[in-house]
């Protein structure tokens, strides 16, 4: 919702900034890969976006999905966390701006501020966006404010 330009695709001269927020979630299964969409998904909670998505999975499993549910996306997250890929740059998909790459999470050795060697866990996420109308100074400030939300998720979770 802040990062609004990311909501958004060119259509001719114009921009157009989308109003719903419907995030695709590729997925690989099967030997082939689908992108069902979490509809609304700034409304909802992420456990309901895991549920949905979860939903969607079986609805594939059992051949039976809808349509509905594999349309109209604005943004796109492409996780390659199942692979051994360190980072790879996904492809913007049309009437979108951007889409993330979600590689797999890698163990890095640091020194912490004990002077021991620690090991932690990273994950280099990417960014691929239309060029035209965003630039590397909005791509950056974006990718900053995910990894401050993700940090903010991840000290959560070490509380609990």
């Amino acid at each position: 919702e802040k990062h609004k330009l990311f909501n958004a695709f060119r259509n001719s001269n114009q921009i157009k900034v989308r109003k719903d927020i419907n995030i695709g979630i590729v997925v690989s299964q099967g030997g082939s890969i689908s992108i069902p969409v979490i509809k609304i998904a700034s409304q909802i909670t992420p456990e309901t976006a895991v549920k949905e998505l979860m939903r969607m999975r079986m609805d594939l499993l059992r051949k039976k999905p809808n349509l509905n549910d594999f349309s109209d996306a604005t943004f796109t997250i492409s996780s390659m966390d199942h692979s051994k890929l360190v980072r790879f740059v996904p492809i913007v998909h049309p009437k979108q701006s951007a889409v993330l790459s979600v590689p797999a999470i890698q163990n890095k050795l640091e020194m912490g501020a004990d002077k021991q060697i620690h090991e932690k866990r990273v994950i280099f996420l990417g960014l691929s966006y239309d060029h035209t109308f965003l630039d590397a100074s909005l791509a950056n400030e974006y990718l900053l404010e995910i990894a401050r939300q993700a940090k903010k998720i991840s000290d959560q979770l070490k509380e609990n």
